[in-house]
């Protein structure tokens, strides 16, 4: 039963990353005409509340956005979205990664838009001082997630139980699919790259950086505490997952092996820095021009 209260704090995030009704997002248009069902061989993670046909490039997903769980309290309306996007079959890491958005910057598997760490509030109004989601007051729900005000989309800032249920000793199943078409898996997975070894919880490489940052009109001050995303920086090898929080490997769905990420959280359940996606490892579409 959705319930909902006034809160004190608004959160003002961008606009989601699509267009509303039957028209296509940014780029998308060419690539929607001689849709058929995908064959067998594609892996195709979405529910059925999730209708997805395939061309010869691309998987394509149209939903409501709507979680199919409940959801709240919260002040906001959720509102139907018309999401209309693509994700490539055969996805490539890109020669250089490329920065997340505010907005939708994965689908998960329920249909329900995926958002980075950031909400649309920043120090002086400074980009390169965004509040961090898990510590502003943006009053996430127990999925993890929450409605942006102006145009109701509901969507979830990290790993969300609501979506995902995690067996001790099992791979994590796929939470969602990436912007750039590769798989983001929920916090476990094989430790070795070829599957053998046990499965444990993905460690994002992450951390608090050390000291205060830098006074106005530079920064905002005080110690580096998560406040900011920018309070946390990126050291290769400090955990299992690269700066995009992904890794290569065997996963149950791709035996083969795959690029993909995993939504991280800490042993005790909260999530862990940043979240989902670090940064796309390939090349995104669905994208609006712009930030």
């Amino acid at each position: 039963m959705h319930k909902k209260f006034f809160v004190l704090a608004v959160l003002v995030l961008s606009l989601p990353l699509v267009t509303h009704g039957t028209s296509a997002t940014n780029n998308q248009s060419s690539v929607l005409n001689d849709q058929v069902s995908c064959e067998n061989s594609v892996v195709n993670p979405f529910r059925s509340n999730v209708t997805v046909s395939c061309t010869d490039a691309y998987l394509i997903a149209m939903t409501s956005g709507l979680p199919d769980h409940n959801y709240g309290p919260t002040q906001f309306a959720v509102r139907d979205q018309h999401f209309n996007l693509r994700f490539k079959l055969n996805p490539q890491p890109a020669q250089k990664t490329t920065a997340t958005s505010l907005g939708l910057i994965s689908l998960a598997v329920n249909g329900v838009a995926i958002f980075n760490g950031s909400t649309a509030r920043a120090w002086n109004n400074n980009r390169n001082w965004e509040e961090n989601a898990f510590k502003a007051e943006v009053n996430l729900d127990s999925c993890n997630g929450h409605p942006e005000p102006m145009m109701g989309t509901y969507h979830y800032h990290a790993f969300s139980s609501c979506v995902l249920k995690e067996v001790a000793g099992k791979h994590s199943q796929i939470l969602g699919m990436s912007f750039d078409g590769f798989p983001i898996y929920g916090p476990s997975g094989y430790v070795k790259a070829d599957g053998t070894g046990e499965v444990r919880l993905m460690k994002s490489s992450y951390r608090l950086k050390q000291g205060n940052r830098p006074s106005p009109p530079s920064g905002p001050g005080g110690v580096y505490d998560g406040t900011y995303v920018q309070d946390y920086e990126y050291v290769a090898g400090l955990g299992d997952l690269d700066e995009c929080n992904g890794h290569f490997g065997v996963t149950p769905e791709y035996p083969k092996g795959i690029y993909h990420y995993h939504a991280t959280i800490e042993a005790n359940g909260t999530p862990a820095f940043p979240y989902v996606l670090g940064c796309y490892r390939g090349t995104p579409d669905n994208l609006r021009p712009g930030r």
